[in-house]
């Protein structure tokens, strides 16, 4: 019971935070069949609506992975269930009836501007909105010729950069809730080249 309605808080929690901003980014979709999601892995802008509609003859589910566990939807077949995600990561999800169903819904961050000097500050979007109530967003910087390593952890749908050195820097965050812990996985990397 408990995973349900963190589930439904943390999903209605981004919905009302985005529905206040007007109009998003475009719809991505996924068909459901009798044994597969197609496609298997798509990439959503922040702040986009994800739609699965069963195309298919049988039951199933869309289901977020622990972690976060972030939605679930129960779909007959004709129907459909749509969720918002709104802060950049990886986001792996299942069907609970079919245990060979999975797929992955990627949500990119961005970094303005792309090339600069070490007296330019980055801005790295990480998000269409604040993080909701009991969540934040954590952010992860590559140095040139690094290993990715805690930047900061930030409520802000976005944060800032000075480069102290010339090189590429790449960046890349996730959604973390607080309690009960959890990350989601982390947005693919986007790159910063300064001179």
């Amino acid at each position: 019971m408990r995973r349900s309605v963190l589930s439904v808080i943390a999903t209605c929690g981004m919905v009302v935070l985005l529905s206040a901003a007007g109009c998003g980014p475009p719809p991505v979709k996924v068909s459901v069949r009798d044994d597969l999601y197609d496609p298997a892995s798509v990439t959503a802008a922040r702040g986009a609506t994800v739609t699965w509609t069963d195309e298919g003859n049988l039951q199933h589910t869309t289901t977020g992975d622990a972690p976060l566990n972030l939605w679930r939807g129960a779909l007959s077949p004709g129907s459909s269930f749509t969720t918002k995600l709104v802060a950049g990561g990886t986001y792996t999800y299942h069907c609970e009836i079919h245990f060979s169903m999975h797929g992955t819904v990627k949500v990119p961050i961005a970094v303005s501007p792309t090339s600069g000097s070490t007296s330019t500050t980055y801005t790295v979007t990480l998000a269409s909105t604040a993080a909701p109530s009991g969540f934040r967003y954590v952010v992860q910087e590559k140095d040139p010729g690094g290993a990715f390593n805690a930047l900061r952890t930030v409520t802000s749908a976005t944060t800032t950069f000075t480069a102290p050195k010339a090189g590429t820097y790449q960046f890349r965050s996730g959604l973390q809730r607080i309690s009960p812990a959890g990350t989601s996985g982390f947005s693919d990397p986007v790159s910063v080249t300064v001179s």
